[in-house]
């Protein structure tokens, strides 16, 4: 009877063991699991939405000048143009009439790129003040050199 016992006592202690093995161990941070869920919902590789920029929202107004060795481009583009800036979102309307306005953000030092693919690689980048924006718009293999003043 009381080797009975014995093994019975024996074999629950197995069957316990074996049981308790079934469950996923607990695992601690170094092991791989994080000690809280991520606070961030943004999508991998992304951090928190940063503010946008509005201390350069206006209206900036100016010249578009080819630089050299832009006089081999046809129908190079000469004049005046515009800039609105709102919410730190601009919109360059380069080619009035012809395509759709170039869209960037400018970051907190006033720098901007924004850029678009017609019928072939347009940008424009620069450095946007209180008073002016200076840059250069490239238009395939056209180069202008952008100075435009803050007007509103």
């Amino acid at each position: 009877m009381k080797l009975h016992a014995t093994l019975t006592a024996t074999l629950g202690l197995a069957l316990g063991l074996a049981a308790c093995s079934a469950e996923e161990p607990s695992r601690t941070p170094a092991q791989g699991a994080s000690a809280a869920p991520a606070a961030s919902t943004a999508p991998l590789g992304q951090g928190a939405p940063r503010a946008r920029v509005t201390k350069y929202d206006g209206t900036y107004a100016g010249s578009v000048t080819p630089t050299s060795g832009t006089y081999s481009c046809p129908n190079a583009v000469r004049g005046n143009r515009s800039m609105t800036i709102t919410y730190g979102r601009a919109l360059l309307d380069m080619n009035p009439g012809r395509s759709s306005p170039l869209q960037g953000l400018v970051q907190e030092d006033g720098s901007l790129r924004a850029t678009d693919q017609i019928d072939r690689f347009i940008s424009v980048t620069g450095t946007a003040s209180a008073e002016q924006f200076v840059g250069t718009w490239v238009q395939g293999r056209c180069v202008y050199t952008l100075s435009f003043r803050r007007t509103g």
